[in-house]
């Protein structure tokens, strides 16, 4: 089945085929979890909400490519997502690249 509502995410389950194709691949499963966009169990894209009087945004980013060394001035957040566990950025996160190759 799927959900979706006011402050919900809207999933759609993956058809027969697709499952299968998935499965055929060594490209980690896309899936929504926590709020996050992962594949597999590391985080590739995240949301951010605001909701006012007279409207709302969305905001979605993937993490396209970074610097591992950047990675090392972000502190364990106190406040972070289940899956996650104590798990480093680096740990934690994957490149898109990695699986989708280069941009040219």
């Amino acid at each position: 089945g799927f959900s979706g509502g006011v402050g919900e995410s809207l999933i759609l389950p993956p058809s027969p085929n697709e499952t299968q194709e998935i499965q055929n691949t060594d490209t980690p499963l896309f899936q929504l979890r926590e709020n996050d966009y992962v594949l597999g169990e590391r985080k590739i894209g995240g949301n951010a909400q605001a909701i006012v009087k007279d409207g709302w945004i969305h905001h979605t980013s993937f993490l396209y490519d970074f610097v591992d060394n950047n990675m090392e001035y972000l502190t364990l957040p106190d406040k972070r997502p289940d899956y996650r566990g104590n798990r480093s950025h680096n740990d934690f996160l994957v490149r898109l690249k990695e699986h989708y190759g280069e941009k040219s």
